[in-house]
């Protein structure tokens, strides 16, 4: 069953001109059509939060005008922003919660990607360029990269997190291994 937006305001066409008058900053077809209301999730994506029934959903802005535009969103697909994956493999952009790409919603900047297509798009990064993680201390190579919460991490310098966060919880410094 695809993931369908189906709020009947944002169905409405006088309600979806309004979202667009007041949330969006429209340019060139060329350029990014910046959503300037709320991100949500603390991902900094632009959001739009709805009640219905009773019940508060927070949807991504970006999925909303892939919807409006081109229509339902299969179940196990993404969309993905076309426009950061050129700045990310340009070096242009660093990613991360302050990328502005994440809040375009011009839908010539989307596309429909498979979660390994969505991945792969950001492959030709700058931190994957390198050959380094992000904190510059282990190879980016594929069996030292664990995928949590939709961002690929350093598997041991996300293991030394934990383990310095483990002995923090328990009020005790760690053993030196000798």
């Amino acid at each position: 069953m695809p993931n369908t937006f189906e709020e009947p305001n944002l169905r409405n066409p006088a309600a979806v001109i309004m979202w667009l008058r007041n949330s969006v900053v429209v340019g060139k077809n060329e350029d990014c059509w910046h959503h300037i209301g709320a991100t949500g999730n603390n991902s900094g994506y632009g959001s739009v939060s709805q009640t219905v029934g009773g019940v508060q959903k927070t949807i991504s802005a970006h999925r909303i005008m892939w919807e409006l535009f081109n229509g339902p969103i299969p179940e196990d697909m993404f969309v993905d922003h076309i426009c950061h994956n050129q700045a990310y493999a340009d070096g242009t952009c660093d990613g991360g919660l302050s990328c502005l790409h994440r809040k375009c919603v011009n839908p010539n900047h989307l596309r429909l990607a498979t979660p390994t297509e969505n991945q792969n798009a950001k492959a030709a990064g700058p931190n994957e360029t390198r050959g380094l993680c992000r904190n510059q201390l282990h190879d980016w190579i594929p069996e030292n990269i664990i995928t949590a919460k939709g961002r690929r991490w350093c598997r041991l310098c996300r293991n030394a997190a934990v383990r310095k966060n483990y002995w923090k919880y328990k009020g005790v410094k760690p053993r030196k291994r000798t």
